[in-house]
């Protein structure tokens, strides 16, 4: 039964011609009302931290130093709403504004120092990068969240790197391991065919392609449609499982 008294198609054309101006209102108050142009920079000094959790989406580039600290650079109004702490060994951080699901929402940068670290969880889309070489003793980075974007050079002794199931990012990692271990879902992609690694594990479950650059031994395992390029010249080289159509190939 039609209690409005409207055809649906009238009710349908009234919901839109209600919620179009507000969005249209709401996204013009982001860049106006709510966040004026008011460009800002705070800065941290924080304790120490073996971990990073990356709560909201942000642009976060890593820099090596003898302390650590953090770097906030964007609007006044959005910087005092960013959370910052340190808790368990953990630094954390997310944003607490509204209006964060917006497209035109400004995203906040923030320069990290430190002289060591351990693990990054990545549970929000963000762009994470290194200006310099992060020289670390062993680094592991979990993608949980659907999308993020790395450019990481490190000169490590461990480097671990896995996705969610789900993921659909691209990874760039440089510089050098001794050993690395990488896992892929969903569709995304590894680049680390500028990270020269010299004991290599690879474990491919997405329908994106793996770039790795190995020197001694290789361990592949192909699980779907993404292929696993390889350059170097590995003494031993390993395919544990290849139960996909994607393949393990060397390249120049």
């Amino acid at each position: 039964m039609n209690l409005t008294g409207k055809s649906p198609n009238s009710f349908c054309r009234l919901i839109i011609a209600v919620l179009l101006p507000v969005t249209v209102l709401l996204q013009g108050c982001t860049k106006g009302v709510f966040f004026p142009d008011d460009p800002s920079v705070i800065e941290y000094s924080l304790p120490a931290f073996s971990d990073l959790q990356i709560n909201s989406i942000f642009e976060i580039e890593l820099r090596n130093d003898s302390l650590y600290s953090v770097r906030l650079e964007g609007n006044r109004n959005i910087l005092e709403n960013i959370s910052v702490n340190v808790e368990a060994d953990t630094l954390k951080l997310s944003d607490d504004n509204t209006f964060t699901w917006l497209p035109d929402y400004p995203r906040t940068k923030l320069v990290i120092s430190l002289p060591d670290l351990k693990r990054i969880w990545i549970n929000s889309p963000s762009k994470l990068y290194s200006t310099d070489t992060l020289a670390l003793v062993s680094l592991s980075i979990y993608s949980i969240g659907l999308l993020a974007e790395t450019d990481i050079t490190v000169n490590a002794g461990y480097l671990y790197f896995t996705t969610d199931y789900n993921n659909f990012g691209y990874y760039i990692f440089r510089g050098f391991a001794h050993e690395a271990r990488f896992r892929t879902f969903g569709s995304a992609e590894l680049d680390a065919g500028e990270l020269i690694v010299n004991n290599a594990n690879v474990r491919n479950y997405s329908i994106g392609n793996s770039h790795i650059h190995v020197e001694n031994h290789l361990r592949a395992w192909l699980g779907h449609y993404g292929n696993i390029y390889y350059s170097g010249s590995p003494s031993e080289v390993i395919i544990e499982s290849m139960n996909s159509r994607g393949r393990l190939i060397q390249t120049p």
